[in-house]
């Protein structure tokens, strides 16, 4: 009964493991140092003289085949590529290069479907280095052949048109040159439907269109694309396109958060859904996995490729060779 009973106490509290002791028991530290497990923060500690690094990473159960190592070692990964992009936000520079030796990891628990992974690092273990671009040589400035100037535009004329006059010695010629009639360009207002108006095509003739330019352009807003959008999902849940079609434009308004979002739950609706084709599910969710491993999710790029592997076939072909540079890149 006393061994039941502190099981139970274990999953109640959703404690795995505490890997190294470094900053105290793992209710007493999340006591104490409740800054430690925030996903996604970097925080500065101290343990005894000496200065740390504490960094935090999660992982969502999202599909029933995911095996709990499989999600710590997601939440691990974000883990560092939250630390990581730390350095990159810090030195506004997306080219940083961090190196990490002696990381331990310092905690793992999950609460309902989420795992949690606390890394430290000694920031004695921390190397940072910012790459600096190379200044321009003055002597190949200098060197640069300088173009010849543009020759001088003098506008020529048109000769005006002559006409003869036919004079009363029969025995001589003479040439006058035409009067040129005076035309004043007059603005014509558009139509609606970009015919010039006050203009009325001869019988047979087509209309007088408006320059291109002149169009109004009929352009629907993103904030109406995403309203439409939106009212879909509201009548179509499982819609994954539509999910798709959201984190696009997203994307395209530089909001890289709500875009992983929409494909994350595209992901989860596309991998569940029972009428796609598996083919299609390849090639979406490869497409998926690969924005989210480029753009700070690689915990979700790995949930995403470990699903495509389980699909066999190509996708598995696919998945196998991300799944290695993914954790290699996070080693």
């Amino acid at each position: 009964m006393k061994t039941l009973g502190l099981l139970s106490l274990c999953l109640f509290c959703g404690l795995t493991c505490l890997a190294l002791g470094e900053f105290g028991e793992f209710q007493a530290a999340r006591q104490s140092h409740p800054e430690f497990f925030r996903p996604g923060v970097v925080e500065d500690a101290r343990l005894g003289d000496e200065p740390w690094y504490v960094y935090c990473g999660e992982a969502e159960k999202c599909f029933n085949e995911e095996q709990d190592s499989e999600l710590y070692e997601e939440a691990e990964v974000q883990a560092k590529q939250n630390f990581y992009s730390y350095f990159q936000k810090k030195e506004n520079n997306p080219a940083v290069k961090v190196g990490v030796a002696t990381a331990r990891k310092l905690y793992q628990f999950t609460e309902g479907k989420m795992y949690y992974v606390i890394l430290g690092v000694p920031k004695s273990g921390v190397s940072v280095s910012v790459p600096v671009a190379k200044p321009v040589s003055p002597v190949t400035v200098l060197n640069k052949p300088t173009p010849p100037p543009a020759p001088p535009f003098y506008p020529v004329a048109a000769p005006p048109a002559k006409e003869t006059i036919k004079p009363q010695n029969p025995h001589s010629t003479i040439h006058a040159v035409a009067s040129q009639p005076t035309v004043t360009p007059v603005s014509q207002p558009v139509t609606s439907s970009g015919v010039l108006a006050g203009i009325v095509p001869a019988a047979g003739q087509p209309a007088v269109e408006a320059p291109a330019d002149r169009k109004q352009p009929d352009e629907t807003s993103d904030a109406e694309k995403l309203k439409i959008l939106r009212a879909r999902l509201v009548k179509n849940p499982g819609d994954f396109h539509t999910r798709i079609r959201m984190a696009k434009i997203f994307d395209s308004q530089g909001n890289k958060r709500r875009a992983l979002r929409n494909y994350s739950d595209a992901a989860r609706l596309l991998v569940q859904a029972k009428d796609v084709a598996v083919g299609e599910k390849v090639d979406v969710l490869s497409e998926i996995a690969s924005y989210e491993e480029n753009h700070g999710a690689g915990a979700l790029a790995l949930k995403h490729y470990r699903a495509l592997q389980r699909m066999g076939g190509k996708g598995a072909a696919i998945a196998t060779g991300r799944i290695s540079r993914l954790l290699l890149r996070f080693k």
